[in-house]
């Protein structure tokens, strides 16, 4: 019997789709929509009228992350991130054993 005569064609096309939109509704809700909404906000800025005024929001586009990605201890600090990781990940694993 060739590969191609044990593939079946699926009789039940709507049974496929019936298991995997509960995955797919509840991945959107709790995983890609609260990105999104996070990704939306990082373009906000609040700014206040004041010390204590009311806030109030205001598109600024990418200028926070320009901001941070030209911050000296910004790059520091991943700096030492990566190599927590890179001495802490084979530590972990017993390597050298």
């Amino acid at each position: 019997m060739t590969a191609a005569a044990r593939r079946r064609r699926v009789s039940h096309p709507g049974a496929i789709a019936f298991f995997v939109l509960p995955f797919g509704v509840l991945f959107a809700l709790f995983f890609v929509l609260p990105i999104g909404y996070a990704v939306v906000q990082s373009l906000y800025v609040v700014e206040r009228t004041g010390t204590f005024g009311p806030a109030r929001e205001v598109f600024g586009g990418l200028a926070q992350y320009a901001q941070v990605f030209s911050n000296a201890p910004f790059w520091r600090s991943v700096g030492r991130v990566l190599l927590f990781g890179v001495v802490q990940v084979p530590v972990m694993l017993g390597w050298p054993c």
